[in-house]
């Protein structure tokens, strides 16, 4: 777990969505097993994510781009922020292979 917390572990994408994922939502429940929370982020992930088979060394890497996005300006001048809590964020993922684009996002509302 402590090589998690390195900075080059924590700006990784999947590092991102581990985070979602196991710190929760606002009704979050304690879970005492860590392979839940490691499979759903590895299925999310693969989801998300495409991967291709590189010609020259057969390795399978991801070829999409994730952009993680802090802040938007609408056309009406009302601006859009993402970093009031660290369960808010906004990322959106680009797939060069086959022209995709997907938003993954979530929004932070008090329950309480």
């Amino acid at each position: 777990y402590c090589e998690l917390q390195a900075d080059k572990y924590q700006n990784e994408f999947i590092f991102r969505l581990f985070q979602f994922i196991a710190i929760g939502g606002q009704l979050c429940q304690f879970e005492n097993h860590m392979s839940e929370f490691l499979d759903c982020t590895k299925d999310l992930y693969k989801d998300l994510i495409t991967v291709a088979k590189e010609e020259e060394t057969g390795e399978i890497k991801p070829r999409s781009l994730a952009f993680k996005i802090t802040g938007a300006k609408a056309v009406n001048g009302s601006k859009i922020s993402y970093e009031d809590h660290i369960q808010e964020f906004c990322y959106i993922l680009v797939d060069p292979l086959n022209w995709h684009i997907t938003l993954f996002k979530n929004r932070w509302t008090k329950k309480w």
